[in-house]
């Protein structure tokens, strides 16, 4: 910091360095106060303008290019790779966006018709056990086209007024406007229980019980259980089962065929009558006889005749009661019983049992066989 001038006053007095004279007291001439205070201030002056001076620039090599500031360059470079960036991504996105439309627009029939059917058959809850893929039995021809859209090829049947419609997972026929059958084609579609090609018998039983009616066809075991359609009338889900692999090879579900004319069809009766005479011989000890009243799959579950005899080596009598016709399919019939057994127990004592059971009967030239028998017991006591 710089000392304040001195300056001398009109009375003579010299030294004085405030703004009166020491010795008079008069203040200091205005033309000396304006040459201290333009002096006072020259260094301030320069302060500032060293505190504000920019920074030297950088002593350059000789003969190379001046080197110029890369900040505010950089900076641009950045955003401008940032907007390239976006710009390219939003193409890309497009790009895809379009081609998606575009496939979905150019598919063939056959694809969009697939599309449909998966899509519409998992939103379409099916409303009886009469349905396969999610069409029912009943279902309008309309209805069966918003469900699958455009079949692959359709053909007319022999017989009159139907014709099957050919998907690739499943084959539908139509009569008089209306799904009358369904057979499956693949394992893609299910049942309203969610049994589906290839899946094994145990399931089938988990999921539908052991009221069914089992018949052999063409090396496979037919697995039918009755059920009444939508419409009120009586149809049959059936489940073809290899033999040895215990797999359902296929799925089909139909009306019931119409009544047969007495004549041509089996009196349903002569099953009950048949299912009486056989629990007869067993209290009769006719074992040879009631061996000979089961088709030879049925022998075949009982296991040899020697050992289905010694099953009944404690029995005394063997009686069936409230039997009934449940159900006919041509030559097949189904009947329900109450079973009344009586053993030997030990000590002597008479032990009664009874049983609610159920029967498949199958006529073949006129004489009535069990091919199946399913029964539950219902209590016990002694006499």
């Amino acid at each position: 910091m710089n000392e304040r001038a001195e300056w001398t006053c009109a009375c003579g007095h010299s030294g004085n360095k405030g703004k009166f004279c020491v010795a008079c007291g008069k203040p200091r001439p205005k033309e000396q106060e304006d040459s201290l205070a333009a002096t006072a201030a020259e260094p301030v002056v320069r302060r500032r303008t060293t505190v504000q001076e920019p920074a030297a620039e950088p002593i350059q090599p000789a003969g190379m290019p001046p080197v110029q500031p890369q900040v505010a360059e950089d900076h641009k470079n950045v955003q401008a790779l940032v907007i390239t960036l976006v710009v390219i991504l939003l193409a890309v996105g497009l790009y895809f966006v379009v081609r998606d439309d575009g496939n979905k627009s150019s598919a063939p029939a056959n694809s969009v018709a697939t599309q449909s059917k998966e899509e519409k058959a998992a939103v379409r809850e099916m409303q009886t056990d009469l349905s396969l893929g999610g069409l029912d039995l009943g279902l309008s021809l309309e209805e069966m086209h918003k469900v699958l859209g455009q079949e692959k090829e359709s053909k007319a049947m022999e017989k009159a007024g139907y014709r099957r419609y050919y998907y690739d997972d499943i084959w539908v026929v139509v009569h008089d406007g209306k799904v009358s059958a369904l057979e499956s084609n693949s394992d893609k579609v299910k049942t309203k229980r969610g049994i589906a090609q290839g899946a094994q018998l145990s399931e089938v039983l988990a999921a539908y019980g052991k009221d069914y009616m089992l018949s052999n066809y063409d090396g496979k075991k037919l697995y039918e259980y009755n059920f009444q359609s939508q419409d009120g009338r009586q149809g049959i889900l059936r489940f073809a089962v290899n033999e040895g692999t215990d797999t359902v090879d296929y799925i089909t579900v139909r009306y019931a065929p119409a009544a047969k004319l007495s004549e041509l069809a089996p009196d349903p009766s002569g099953a009950v009558t048949a299912m009486q005479a056989y629990h007869k011989a067993i209290s009769n000890h006719n074992y040879q006889d009631a061996y000979g009243m089961m088709t030879p799959d049925m022998q075949n579950a009982m296991g040899t005749f020697e050992n289905y005899r010694n099953g009944y080596q404690s029995t005394l009598s063997s009686t069936v009661t409230d039997t009934k016709v449940l159900s006919t399919d041509g030559n097949r019939v189904r009947i329900g019983y109450t079973l009344r057994a009586r053993d030997r127990a030990k000590g002597g004592r008479v032990l009664v049992q009874v049983f609610s059971g159920t029967a498949i009967m199958v006529n073949n030239n006129g004489r009535w066989y069990i091919d199946e028998m399913q029964a539950s017991k219902q209590g016990e006591h002694y006499e």
